[in-house]
């Protein structure tokens, strides 16, 4: 009975390559989350940031936003209102008075 199992040709592994690939990639850097073997991290894209808890982005809480080049969920200004994953605030309108961190106008 063989005990192993050779290849007539290297294998290929979903990297491209034929090294055989790591078992989980490097964390990523903290406002970054990993997408995938092609793309790697990538930062949050606006309106979702990364806790320390998960390891993907997260939606802003409501009542705050986040911009591309945010470090982190802002709270909503006054005048404005930011739904959970708000990528920018929202003017609130005619007629109604958002305070500071509004979720709605």
């Amino acid at each position: 009975a063989m005990d192993s199992i050779t290849f007539s040709i290297d294998p290929v592994f979903a990297t491209g390559s034929s090294e055989v690939p790591l078992d989980r990639p490097e964390p990523c850097p903290s406002d970054m989350e990993y997408v995938s073997v092609s793309l790697g991290c990538q930062p949050c894209p606006a309106g979702l940031y990364k806790s320390s808890q998960s390891p993907q982005c997260i939606a802003c809480p409501a009542g705050n936003y986040r911009e591309v080049q945010m470090q982190s969920c802002t709270i909503c200004p006054a005048g404005y209102f930011c739904e959970t994953g708000a990528p920018e605030p929202s003017e609130c309108g005619r007629g109604h008075a958002c305070l500071a961190g509004a979720s709605e106008p």
